[in-house]
């Protein structure tokens, strides 16, 4: 999850799995062992101390963004739950063994691009991941046979706003206004 970011590109990696440890610890720097021994094929993917230094920064919050961020996640929960139309992310706490942090907060919607349409209408940004575009390019690398569900889920998938500085009453904003398109009074 990108919970944090950095002013470039840059990035961690927080486990408390050890074998997960080790292997990113390979996997930033060529596949190199402590003793420079190649280990693995690998990236070049080490952070900078600039880049570090404003992720540290950030790391004193981390808690907090990370509550926040399940806060607004409840409260579409809370809002948007009862829609038929929709199909919401697992609550936060709704399973003991999933914490989601809720980098991103993706539905899928019934007549996803109207919505999207008239969200942005009311001032909303929504984004589109992927855009279906990748089904199609792994068939190129030999991807068998036609993948309906994935597909459409492609046309069906909807992230809205989310992010630590959204105030309740932003997130109310977005909740009225897809109540409002589905012609429900939520």
């Amino acid at each position: 999850a990108k919970i944090l970011g950095c002013l470039g590109d840059g990035g961690a990696v927080v486990t408390n799995d050890d074998s997960i440890a080790q292997t990113v610890r390979l996997l930033r720097d060529h596949g190199r062992d402590e003793d420079g021994e190649v280990r693995m094929w690998a990236l070049n993917s080490r952070l900078d101390n600039l880049q570090a230094a404003f992720l540290d920064v950030q790391l004193a919050d981390y808690d907090q963004v990370i509550a926040r961020r399940r806060q607004i996640a409840a409260l579409y929960q809370e809002r948007l739950g009862g829609l038929g139309e929709l199909v919401l992310p697992p609550a936060p706490d709704s399973d003991p063994d999933h914490f989601d942090v809720f980098q991103n907060y993706e539905i899928e919607a019934e007549q996803r691009d109207a919505l999207r349409a008239y969200l942005r209408e009311q001032g909303i940004g929504t984004l589109i991941q992927w855009g279906g575009k990748a089904v199609h390019q792994f068939a190129d690398l030999g991807l068998p046979g036609p993948l309906p569900y994935t597909e459409r889920m492609f046309t069906r998938c909807l992230m809205l706003p989310m992010s630590p500085m959204l105030t309740d009453d932003e997130v109310h904003c977005v909740a009225d206004a897809i109540c409002a398109f589905y012609g429900h009074g939520c």
